[in-house]
């Protein structure tokens, strides 16, 4: 047994050449990289077999290497470990994390680990070299790139004190995750750190629980003052061990057969000029002999690559990246997880290069191991004053101070309670410091608002109205959405117009009512005047007297007006011009009064509905095309980043427009735009995601939302990347919304208080009330007034008639008249006198006139007087007699 410092190669040649000499059997060691290479080459020379112990790999910077042919290692070949601990992190699944290392070879061991992840995947892998003893600076570092998880690889005596650093920095905790590929790790004192290692792991090739453990305890135990236990023995010392009984076991085998060759001295004097003799020795058929035996040691099974030794594979392994003979590609670690309850490592599962990663324990009892952790934890859950998610008073109805989570109230208190019911846990609310979901911050380069304080270790969870978002996955973990919703538009109610009675007059501007009420006047006075010039239109008072000696006119001035209305009225009338000038008139005015009616009759059902609610914008498109209404979104909100990220052409208008009045348009809060959209009625429109506009709209009755959805997506609760709990927090909310809790606490969250309730948006129908065609009666009832005045002042002016004519009071004809008026059984009534037949005789010429204007024809004025003549009563038989004799 030798001694001789990591870098001393002269000395280890000087030992080799002596142990030759003395005629060894084999030559175990050195312990160190820098010395073992001289002592391979030698030993290859020599054939004398050489074991060794400690980690190699072939020299990247030569190209003329060679393996050494007389060297067994028994620690695991570099390229099966590096693949090794790459399957390890695989079925990690870790999103993203650092890997620390001490030196270039650390990289080696490392490499595989690198080519887990492609180069433009989500996944984040960051290198940092461990340089000098100030880690907390290395920490920081770590921390600010807001990494939980980190691959350790240094050297043992740098552990703890890299994890005392560590707990100084706060990168200690339920999320912070160590993987450890140090072998030694697992033999450490940890000291004060036992209460606060979580979430530690590591591996390690020793079987603490072998009888070869147990065996070699023993041995050691009984020459040692202080004992050593089964999960402090170094990995050297056992390989070693192994390595000793590994060549013992084997030279007894082989010294067995007599046909192997014998032992025989040899010098390094000897070997300088002599060539390699074809007779293999003794040593190398030991070798060989070695190579193809296997081996159950403390360092579990024991197995070596098999290659031959002919010049073309030796060309062969020189050439391509497969394990070289020698090397122990065939291994099994152990998985280790650090426990407090045990204060050292335990096994939860062992890799195997043939099996993968293969656990012991069940996923049930890992979830159970997971929930007994979130029954003993307190999580501090971090939230914002929003309505109604979180409602924050300090003092209550009485105000008596009120303390700790007493202050909170809301929708998403009551679901922290519910999912608290079932999972047993302690919890605090706490209010973000400056009331912001989250959001990237490219001036300071960190998050802030609650995604900042889940990053920053300040909470373990995180509820409010907060958007998932693929930014915001990709630091942080969701859960299962607790409520769906979507961005849409909050605008205010348009008004709906007051009733107008005569809203039958909206088709038609005053002034086309004034023109048209002057054409009708003119068109009357021309055919007045026309019908006076044309000869046509004169006739004959008599139809039978074909030779007239005097005719008339039927087209007094009432008789136009009378034609004229009938004709734009759509009813026609009885009496027609017969000249050419007056029809061409008439003509044309029917060809005005069917395009003014046809307008009118076309127009009339929209007008008359004019009233009905309509809004002046129907979604985005109406948004984008105008420039009147105004719009924005929260600055800095996922509402706001839609817009920016979207590559619709409508949307990217949009945010354009916003974009270019940002301090204007983009309000900092859901409260200052919908107050906004309410105080400048119908000027601005305020996009927010569907369910606080809900909220507001049930209790603000002068908004509402107008259109869909422009998007979809839903609120979680955050958690730190990749938590554990994230599954046991997800399965919860799956329970409430199948249960119908959900929406009965949104019910009970969103509904307005009892009495302040928004009626709902009448659906407009297509029945008209008597608020839009009542001015239609009031035109007809004016009508029917008229008509009864007009009616009573001829009445009044027949009674004086008759009171002359009959020389009566006039009391008396009134009440004659007015007797006979409202007797509805007498259908005749008779002449009055003589000398009022003779004043009517008198006045034929203008009782003709009125009745044709009546009747359209001379015959039936003379049959009207001779029936009316004919009519006679008893008592006036004789004046009735002196009547017909004047007539006839």
């Amino acid at each position: 047994m030798f001694n001789i410092s990591r870098t001393d190669s002269f000395k280890a040649q000087e030992i080799v050449c002596k142990l030759a000499e003395i005629g060894a059997m084999a030559i175990f060691g050195p312990g160190s990289i820098e010395t073992s290479g001289i002592v391979s080459s030698m030993t290859e020379k020599l054939e004398i077999p050489h074991l060794i112990y400690h980690w190699k790999t072939k020299p990247r910077q030569s190209q003329d290497y060679k393996d050494p042919k007389m060297t067994l290692n028994f620690y695991p070949e570099s390229e099966a470990l590096a693949k090794t601990v790459a399957g390890i992190l695989i079925d990690y699944t870790w999103k993203s994390y650092t890997i620390i290392y001490e030196n270039e070879e650390n990289l080696i061991r490392l490499k595989d680990i690198l080519q887990i992840h492609q180069p433009n995947g989500d996944n984040l892998v960051t290198m940092m070299k461990l340089e000098d003893e100030n880690y907390a600076i290395l920490l920081k570092k770590v921390k600010w790139n807001q990494v939980k998880n980190v691959v350790l690889d240094i050297s043992t005596d740098k552990i703890v004190p890299f994890l005392q650093a560590a707990k100084l920095v706060g990168m200690i905790g339920d999320y912070n995750k160590y993987f450890i590929t140090n072998l030694d790790s697992y033999t450490l004192d940890y000291g004060d750190l036992i209460e606060s290692l979580v979430n530690i792991s590591s591996i390690r090739i020793n079987n603490v629980s072998s009888v070869v453990m147990a065996d070699a305890l023993k041995n050691i135990n009984a020459f040692g003052e202080h004992p050593l236990e089964a999960h402090q023995m170094p990995l050297e010392a056992a390989l070693i061990h192994d390595a000793i009984h590994f060549f013992v076991n084997g030279l007894d085998a082989y010294v067995q057969n007599p046909n192997n060759a014998r032992m025989k001295p040899s010098s390094c004097s000897d070997i300088r000029d002599s060539p390699r003799s074809s007779q293999p020795s003794f040593g190398y058929g030991l070798l060989e002999f070695l190579r193809a035996r296997e081996y159950n040691g403390i360092t579990n099974h024991i197995e070596f690559s098999l290659k031959s030794s002919t010049q073309q594979e030796d060309k062969e392994e020189e050439s391509n990246e497969s394990p070289k003979r020698g090397s122990r590609t065939e291994f099994m670690l152990d998985i280790l997880e650090y426990s407090k309850e045990l204060k050292q490592y335990h096994r939860i599962a062992y890799f195997d290069t043939t099996k993968g990663v293969v656990y012991e324990r069940s996923e049930d009892d890992k979830e159970e191991k997971i929930f007994a952790e979130i029954q003993n934890k307190t999580f501090t859950i971090v939230t914002r004053a929003e309505a109604p998610f979180i409602f924050y008073n300090s003092i209550d109805k009485n105000g008596n101070p009120l303390l700790g989570n007493d202050q909170f109230t809301g929708y998403a208190v009551d679901l922290i309670r519910r999912i608290q019911g079932q999972l047993r846990f302690k919890y605090i609310f706490k209010l973000v410091d400056d009331n912001k979901n989250g959001n990237f911050d490219k001036e300071k380069n960190e998050w802030n608002g609650l995604i900042g304080d889940i990053l920053k270790g300040r909470a373990d969870l995180a509820i409010a109205d907060l958007t998932i978002t693929y930014d915001r996955k990709k630091v942080v973990d969701f859960t299962t959405p607790f409520m769906n919703l979507g961005i849409s538009i909050l605008y205010v109610k348009p008004k709906p117009k007051a009733k107008n009675l005569f809203s039958f007059l909206d088709p038609f501007k005053t002034d086309v009512w004034i023109y048209t009420g002057c054409a009708y006047i003119f068109i009357s006075v021309l055919v007045f005047v026309l019908s006076r010039i044309n000869n046509d239109d004169w006739e004959s008072s008599h139809p039978c007297n074909q030779d007239p000696d005097e005719v008339e006119s039927i087209w007094n001035v009432l008789n136009c007006v009378w034609l004229m209305m009938g004709s734009i009225m759509g009813q026609g009338s009885d009496i027609l011009p017969k000249g050419s000038s007056t029809r061409i008139v008439t003509g044309m005015w029917w060809f005005f009064a069917l395009i003014m009616l046809a307008s009118y009759t076309a127009n009339l059902a929209a007008f008359l509905t004019s009233d009905r609610l309509s809004s002046t914008i129907s979604g985005a498109e109406d948004l984008a095309k105008q420039v009147e209404i105004k719009y924005g979104a929260v600055q800095g909100g996922s509402t706001m980043r839609f817009f920016q990220e979207s590559n619709y052409s409508t949307y990217q208008r949009m945010w354009a427009t916003m974009e270019s009045n940002a301090d204007i348009y983009n309000p900092p809060s859901n409260d200052e735009g919908v107050n906004r959209v309410e105080k400048e009625s119908g000027k601005y429109a305020f996009m927010m995601e569907s369910v606080p506009m809900e909220y507001q709209t049930k209790r603000r009755c002068t908004l509402m939302q107008v259109g869909e959805w422009l998007d979809s997506k839903g609120y979680g609760i955050a958690l730190p990347l990749e938590s554990p709990y994230r599954k046991f927090f997800s399965a919860q909310i799956l329970k409430l919304q199948e249960s119908g809790v959900l929406a009965q606490l949104k019910e009970d969250w969103w509904k307005a208080p009892p009495g302040k309730e928004c009626s709902p948006i009448e659906v407009p129908h297509d029945d008209l009330d008597i608020g839009n065609v009542g001015g239609v009666f009031l035109v007809l009832i004016g009508g029917c007034l008229v008509a009864f005045f007009v009616a009573c002042i001829e009445f009044f002016i027949n009674v004086q008639h008759v009171a002359i004519n009959e020389k009566i009071t006039h009391w008396d004809a009134f009440k004659s008249e007015l007797a006979f008026a409202f007797n509805f059984w007498i259908v005749t009534k008779p002449v009055r006198s003589q000398s009022n037949e003779i004043v009517s005789r008198k006045s034929t010429p203008q009782r003709s006139l009125k009745s044709r204007s009546r009747f359209g024809s001379e015959t039936r004025s003379f049959k009207n007087k001779s029936t009316r003549s004919l009519n006679f009563d008893s008592s006036l038989h004789e004046a009735t007699s002196k009547s017909l004799l004047n007539l006839h």
